[in-house]
């Protein structure tokens, strides 16, 4: 049997895929070195822009699947872009395709593919008729663990400000906290946040 609460945190699927990406980047990855990444779909400026191989990680629909008192568990779908400079269209098709399959195989040993899999694949063409994309639609079962019963006035944000002075004579001030909420909330019950 699995566990009630299985799922991957909600609204991190995508910031999980781009941090692996920008890890194996980091980690010295020569293919995926060719490509800048965004998260989320950052419209293309100038024209040399086009001439860069760029991989976009855009977050899509979350769908409900079930809730129960205390969690909601979503069905989210995250869109992975691989956009190819490549002219040629063989070229294109296999710098394409050597990323969508070293992408797979990062995400097979990440925690979040134990919840997440590959729904489509779809090649994009050119007014031409040459590839110069695949978007990859990949669904995630999301968990939110969240406190329904409470209020809307039940959080509140305190930041924490400390002041030094240095000198021959080392002089501490105390933290000075300052209150987001104009209203004083007197209730036992408050949950605090802490920033």
């Amino acid at each position: 049997m699995k566990p009630e609460n299985e799922g991957n945190e909600n609204f991190r699927t995508d910031i999980e895929i781009y941090k692996m990406i920008k890890e194996k980047q980091e980690g010295g990855d020569k293919l995926l070195n060719t490509f800048r990444v965004i998260l989320g779909y950052e419209k293309i400026e100038d024209a040399d822009a086009e001439e860069v191989n760029t991989i976009y990680v855009i977050r899509g629909q979350d769908t409900l699947l079930k809730k129960s008192q205390e969690s909601e568990w979503f069905e989210t779908h995250t869109q992975v872009i691989i956009h190819t400079s490549n002219s040629s269209t063989f070229d294109a098709i296999e710098k394409l395709r050597s990323t969508y399959l070293r992408l797979k195989n990062y995400m097979k040993k990440e925690p979040f593919w134990a919840h997440t899999k590959t729904t489509q694949r779809t090649p994009l063409f050119d007014e031409e008729g040459r590839i110069f994309e695949l978007a990859i639609d990949f669904t995630t079962l999301e968990l939110e663990e969240a406190p329904f019963d409470y209020g809307p006035d039940d959080y509140e944000v305190y930041f924490t400000i400390e002041s030094r002075i240095e000198n021959e004579e080392t002089k501490e001030y105390p933290p000075i906290k300052v209150k987001t909420h104009a209203t004083e909330y007197n209730q036992s019950n408050n949950r605090r946040r802490f920033v």
